[in-house]
């Protein structure tokens, strides 16, 4: 699957994203070319949507009001957290030891990550979408990618999330 610019517009900054699902957990894979590999932090569960990050929201059990937000950096770090979402989104942090392994590399221009995540979810009725944001230090401007744009601002819209069953390899 490919990601295109939140705008619904063709990306000009190639991602690539596989999600399966089997022994109780998610693989999640995202190949992300043309990055400014930008990490303004580095440690896990620190705002890494500052900075460069791809992301999965997954509604586990179908409901558009409580679903987990996971990121990843090209630095390595990782971000864990429940989102409460009433009309604006709430933010709970949790611990990133449900993300059982995670590779994050990166290359050249770019940055590949595969991570598993172990989750309970009720398979015919999850939800999910994948992100990607990318910016350059010092500047606040951000390019937002999606896997099922939001067409705003902001990608905590949990209308657009799909049936995670019909997205898996």
């Amino acid at each position: 699957m490919i990601f295109v610019r939140n705008d619904g517009a063709q990306a000009a900054r190639r991602t690539d994203f596989d999600i399966s699902y089997d022994d109780g957990a998610l693989t999640v894979t995202y190949t992300a070319d043309n990055s400014e590999l930008f990490c303004p932090y580095s440690k896990d569960n620190e705002p890494l949507y500052e900075g460069c990050v791809v992301e999965l929201f997954l509604a586990e059990k179908g409901d558009r009001g409580s679903y987990l937000e996971y990121e990843f950096s090209p630095c390595g770090a990782v971000f864990c957290g429940r989102i409460t979402y009433d009309g604006a989104p709430h933010l709970e942090l949790l611990p990133v030891d449900s993300i059982t392994h995670c590779d994050i590399e990166a290359y050249g221009s770019g940055y590949r990550v595969k991570a598993r995540i172990t989750v309970d979810i009720d398979i015919d009725c999850a939800l999910f979408n994948a992100y990607r944001i990318e910016c350059k230090e010092g500047d606040t401007e951000q390019e937002l990618f999606a896997l099922f744009p939001t067409k705003c601002a902001t990608f905590h819209r949990p209308e657009f999330m799909r049936p995670l069953r019909q997205y898996l390899s």
